[in-house]
């Protein structure tokens, strides 16, 4: 059977919620897909980051990609503002995509447009704000010589 990949192609998020006294956000998305995770880089002071990064999972076996989930988590970056202790990140918001969305081919692949799934307890995001945050994501397969952006892992 061949190899193959599935790639995420992070776009956009819009409308996140603030998280620095001056009211903005230090956002990246994280990429959960069969036990491996990915992630772009943050994004200083924007609370609707353009990411443009593409994350490469392996798939061992295609047939099984429909039954799967991708969890697509969006953090604020808490440690430019301390360097001296490790903190952690906050968490803004999370969607859970399913495997049968995702396109054959990146030539397939269509924009999608997902509004964040319910807060954390303990994020100060009011219930009625459970929609805000929008990240921009395109799921597909790379082409064979593809360029390969953002293997980074987490």
């Amino acid at each position: 059977m061949r190899s193959m990949t599935l790639a995420v192609e992070t776009l956009k998020a819009d409308d996140l919620k603030p998280k620095t006294r001056n009211g903005s956000a230090n956002p990246f998305i994280s990429l959960e897909f069969r036990g491996k995770r990915r992630r772009t880089a943050t994004k200083l002071y924007s609370l609707s980051p353009c990411l443009d990064e593409t994350l490469l999972f392996p798939i061992v076996d295609p047939l099984d990609l429909p039954q799967t989930t991708i969890e697509v988590s969006v953090y604020h970056d808490n440690s430019n503002f301390n360097s001296t202790a490790q903190h952690r990140n906050s968490f803004l918001g999370r969607v859970c995509l399913s495997g049968s969305f995702v396109a054959p081919c990146r030539l397939d692949a269509a924009l999608q447009l997902c509004p964040l799934d319910k807060r954390s307890f303990f994020s100060n995001t009011e219930a009625s704000e459970e929609g805000r945050g929008t990240p921009r994501r395109r799921l597909g397969t790379p082409r064979n010589g593809e360029e390969r952006r953002g293997e980074r892992g987490e």
